[in-house]
């Protein structure tokens, strides 16, 4: 769990000093928000024969791993300058690759350790742990950002992934999943697929995802945009930079989440009887935020950042606890990663087309498409009669 924590530390610090550096450099916040769609590609890709891996080897080892991996790969960012910039879009690329296999380890790991009702706290209370993180470590990267330098960001990162990787050294040892069988490398990562598709729980599982990243995908481009706008505007004698803006963005995001976390973890038993809930309650939340994200002023944007944080901790515990009560332990890590690849693909694809739309329609309208997507959510696990 601490790992869990720590690692994500790194991860918030990570984001906000890799957008800030993509602006300062690029003057586009377009391409800002496309780092992280450089991060979909990577999870599309290794979605396709992570599987394999995952349930080779011990989720232990795998995680410690991906934090090492994670550390070094963020070195060479303290050395990036404008002829150089490519070489940002490689490293996130191969750090969201070691993402990609850190979470469905993890997951699997919870599974395999733990029962249902075990499950349950584990996971509130790690959403609880990020959502504090999420409330105050956006804040604190953008601010050291502003008086020093995205790389003071990254020593941080560095620091934070190395201690997980220390956490992770303690946990005891899982046995893998499989690996006495005979199936070839090819029918065991499509086998996951196979899996996701005929268990039709699991399928409905994953097109609530796809709803999900896709809303997601077009209001961070949206997000950027405004934000961008709104640099160099003065409030209580402090200048808005970019940094600034985004950090408080994600603080009011990680406020939401706390306080979204702590109804959960209140509530854990009558939530453990109706998980599905959870997406119908996050569905309307997260449509709400985005609506009055279009309004444009800054008491809207406070207030629908604040739901959007709330309607993200609904749904992504939703999302962790269904996925693991319906997933054969056998099939968790191959069934993840398939899941992954197809919402990541969702995430790119909803990109691209973003990048072009908001050339031509205002973002208002693409944030209304945003909030029909989150309604879909909703719809999606609400109980059909008759």
């Amino acid at each position: 769990m601490y790992s869990q924590v720590t690692a994500s530390i790194g991860e918030v610090f990570l984001t906000i000093a890799l957008a800030s550096l993509t602006l300062q450099i690029t003057g586009s916040p377009i391409q800002a928000a496309w780092l992280i769609s450089i991060s979909a590609l990577a999870t599309f890709v290794m979605g396709l024969m992570a599987s394999w891996f995952i349930d080779k080897f011990p989720r232990k080892h795998l995680m410690l791993i991906c934090d090492i991996l994670r550390a070094l790969l963020i070195i060479p960012l303290f050395f990036i300058s404008d002829e150089t910039f490519w070489f940002v879009y490689i490293i996130v690329f191969l750090i969201a690759c070691c993402n990609s296999v850190f979470h469905p380890s993890r997951e699997g790991y919870i599974q395999s350790q733990f029962e249902k009702d075990d499950r349950l706290e584990i996971v509130s209370t790690i959403q609880s742990y990020l959502s504090s993180i999420s409330l105050i470590g956006p804040t604190i990267a953008g601010i050291l950002i502003v008086f020093f330098s995205p790389r003071t960001s990254f020593l941080i990162n560095i620091t934070a992934f190395i201690i997980s990787a220390l956490f992770i050294m303690k946990i005891s040892k899982d046995t893998p999943v499989s690996d006495s069988s005979l199936e070839t490398f090819w029918k065991k990562i499509s086998s996951g697929w196979v899996y996701l598709f005929r268990n039709k729980s699991l399928l409905k599982l994953n097109i609530s995802r796809i709803f999900l990243t896709s809303a997601l995908a077009i209001y961070v481009i949206v997000n950027y945009l405004y934000l961008a706008s709104m640099v160099n505007q003065t409030i209580f004698n402090v200048t808005l930079t970019f940094p600034i803006l985004l950090g408080l963005v994600n603080t009011i995001q990680g406020a939401g989440a706390l306080v979204g976390g702590f109804v959960i973890k209140k509530n854990k038993k009558i939530i453990s009887n109706s998980l599905e809930k959870l997406f119908i309650y996050s569905g309307v939340i997260f449509a709400t935020g985005f609506i009055l994200w279009t309004f444009e002023n800054i008491n809207s944007i406070i207030l629908g950042s604040f739901l959007i944080g709330i309607g993200l901790i609904v749904c992504r515990t939703g999302i962790s606890l269904i996925g693991q009560s319906l997933t054969d332990s056998r099939y968790i890590g191959r069934a993840i990663t398939a899941g992954d690849a197809i919402a990541r693909l969702s995430n790119i694809t909803v990109t691209s087309l973003t990048s072009i739309l908001i050339i031509y329609f205002s973002p208002k309208l693409l944030l209304s498409l945003s909030a029909i997507l989150a309604i879909a959510i909703s719809i999606n696990y609400l109980e059909r009669k008759g």
